[in-house]
């Protein structure tokens, strides 16, 4: 197993700024700061250099260690398999008992809350995503739901103002929907709407783009005319 160093340099983070709020700048030389000493290291020797990374972490966090007391938790933390050395967030927060409070106060992501459940977690996050997904609408100037709504046919429902009323489906299928709507037709194409590649060009009307005659088709009959009328 091989964690990503990015998700590993995290939680290292936020154990070192949750010993920080319960301890201060070292860990007491007592059970409970050994067996948080020993969390850290775990997640320290996932480094690329792990022994390196496990002295840093024992000269700042426990400083009343011995050499040979270092020594030994270094050995029994490269006993453990790879694999238990970085525990899921729902174990460490077993564990560390990170409150809900503490969590967000210290910021902490990698290690969640024992006293929320996941469902209740997963309900927070759908809602602040939905939050952040209103906030960019508005940002862009995007009409709401209830407006977009309001011009909506499922609102107006026009099937049940005709006379004699008729059904959604029925009004969808005899085509009344299109009559409702209209497309506007523009009649002739535009200079915005071309780009002329020689002073040749010129628009193609609409009835000549419904018969089937491309713009190529059209200068070609136009300048086949003109040479008949030069020969005669």
């Amino acid at each position: 197993m091989r964690v990503k160093e990015g998700l590993r340099r995290s939680r290292l983070g936020d154990l070192r700024r949750l010993f920080l709020d319960r301890y201060g700048l070292t860990l007491p030389d007592a059970d409970d700061g050994r067996e948080d000493l020993h969390e850290i290291l775990l997640v320290a020797s996932l480094a690329y250099n792990p022994d390196r990374a496990m002295l840093s972490e024992i000269a700042r966090w426990a400083p009343w260690l011995d050499e040979a007391g270092a020594a030994q938790i270094m050995d029994d933390v490269n006993r453990t398999p790879v694999f238990l050395r970085f525990r899921s967030a729902r174990e460490m927060a077993d564990r560390m008992r990170l409150t809900d409070h503490d969590r967000h106060r210290l910021a902490i992501t990698t290690i969640r809350p024992f006293d929320v459940t996941d469902e209740e977690l997963e309900r927070r996050r759908k809602a602040k995503d939905a939050e952040r997904k209103w906030r960019k609408r508005r940002a862009a100037e995007k009409k709401d739901r209830e407006a977009w709504l309001a011009n909506r046919w499922s609102r107006l429902k026009p099937w049940e103002k005709r006379k004699p009323p008729m059904s959604r489906a029925s009004w969808y299928r005899e085509g009344y929907h299109k009559q409702a709507e209209p497309v506007r037709q523009v009649c002739e194409t535009g200079v915005s709407a071309t780009k002329f590649n020689t002073v040749k060009d010129r628009p193609v009307s609409v009835e000549s783009q419904r018969s089937g005659n491309s713009r190529r088709r059209v200068a070609v009959r136009k300048q086949a005319g003109e040479r008949k009328a030069g020969r005669g």
